[in-house]
């Protein structure tokens, strides 16, 4: 296991976001993270990065025959451990080039691992958006002015320019085709095969989830529901009643 997630639960103003929810990730895993909309997955995500603290709960981040616990570290050493994510809303510099925001991500790198010169900042920050196939010809565009797909790989660049041993995608599918989505899971997947990364993976597409993940677990209304294999979870009685068949609302 390189990832323990143990009892977290989390409110806000008395509201019960998250009770209770537990599960592993183990080295190499790409686990989705799925649920209706304020199933607490986010606020999930939030925790594990440090970004919230949970009410109680811990979780533990293996690496190198060490224990990290996460749940009391600020969000700055938990990405300088290596734990890159990306986020919803992307935290793009829309007025940077796009090699300039990957950039950004390599200099956080540069501070966990230090490099040294600005050849080996320049060199590191290509290979990352190479990583993600953004055209060599986009590089210098200004953020704002590239398409949603290409702002999209610009997130997961940033997120691998930690040099990361877990990555965390939140939605990084929403608002793409099904092609752009095939080829960024594909993306996904090249790279957890290439660098032996593990992946929480928060979709709401469950085609990209299928694609994409080994192990899936389920959150509805802050609860864990189902903790196992992907096709498995959609067989689950559960499963089609809190996620599958949110549509009957």
């Amino acid at each position: 296991m390189m990832l323990d997630v143990i009892d977290i639960s989390k409110s806000f103003g008395g509201l019960s976001v998250l009770g209770n929810v537990g599960f592993g990730l183990k080295s190499g895993q790409i686990k989705g993270v799925i649920g209706p909309n304020g199933a607490g997955k986010t606020t999930l995500f939030n925790i594990i990065t440090g970004v919230y603290r949970p009410d109680s709960g811990q979780v533990h981040l293996y690496t190198n025959e060490s224990r990290l616990s996460l749940h009391c570290m600020r969000p700055h050493r938990i990405a300088r451990e290596g734990v890159g994510r990306t986020f919803q809303k992307p935290s793009i510099v829309w007025q940077l080039t796009v090699f300039e925001n990957a950039l950004l991500g390599a200099m956080n790198q540069h501070r966990r691992q230090p490099v040294c010169g600005r050849k080996k900042l320049k060199e590191w920050t290509e290979y990352c958006l190479e990583a993600v196939s953004i055209d060599p010809q986009m590089w210098h565009s200004e953020a704002s002015k590239v398409p949603i797909a290409v702002i999209k790989k610009i997130e997961f660049a940033r997120a691998i320019a930690l040099a990361p041993t877990l990555v965390l995608f939140d939605e990084i599918c929403s608002g793409l085709s099904r092609m752009e989505t095939d080829e960024l899971t594909a993306l996904i997947m090249a790279y957890r095969e290439k660098e032996g990364v593990s992946v929480l993976f928060v979709e709401h597409d469950l085609r990209a989830v299928k694609n994409v993940c080994d192990e899936v677990v389920v959150i509805d209304f802050g609860r864990v529901i189902f903790d196992g294999g992907i096709h498995d979870a959609f067989k689950d009685p559960k499963v089609i009643e809190a996620y599958i068949g949110e549509e009957r609302a």
